[in-house]
């Protein structure tokens, strides 16, 4: 655990026979962490999380390929609006983390497979990350209705919800 205590602390890609020789230890010792948090600790760090994603809510990327391009154009904005923030983008399939404790999970809206998906990764992850965010960029591909059917169910799961609007560009890679 120190060396993947080590890895996270600096952002570094953690090696997966570090993750799996650890997982059960790393999962207990976070759920503990977590319960032990006191409730003005919980109250503070939601106030400035949902301080970030007010940020995030006027963010207006240029026109993006796929979800990875996404993910680097709103890591880079974040860390241009809050320098003093430590933000990791895919560690261990999670798309961002800030801080350490605050998970955001990004979707291009393609189609209404690829918002379903998402529900699964919310609840797969809340148990570990008190503070959980979709960060959906509608691209019009997608009605405005099964957006808003989909914001609704990620609430559900106690996951906070930003919908931000881009335009979405055609891959340059050739189909052989």
């Amino acid at each position: 655990t120190d060396i993947i205590t080590f890895a996270k602390d600096r952002g570094l890609k953690i090696p997966e026979i570090f993750l799996k020789s650890s997982r059960s230890n790393t999962t207990t010792e976070r759920k503990k962490d977590n319960s032990n948090l006191s409730e003005n600790t919980l109250r503070s760090s939601g106030s400035d999380f949902n301080q970030i994603l007010e940020t995030i809510s006027k963010f207006k990327p240029e026109k993006i390929r796929d979800e990875k391009e996404f993910e680097g154009m709103l890591k880079t904005y974040i860390e241009a609006k809050y320098d003093e923030r430590h933000v990791v983008r895919q560690f261990s399939k999670k798309d961002l983390i800030i801080d350490g404790k605050y998970l955001l999970e990004l979707k291009l809206a393609h189609d209404e497979k690829t918002l379903s998906d998402l529900i699964g990764q919310l609840i797969k992850y809340k148990d570990h990350y008190p503070f959980i965010a979709a960060i959906i960029a509608d691209i019009g591909k997608v009605t405005p209705q099964l957006t808003e059917t989909y914001r609704k169910r990620y609430l559900d799961q106690g996951a906070k919800v930003v919908i931000v609007r881009a335009s979405h560009r055609a891959s340059n890679r050739q189909p052989w």
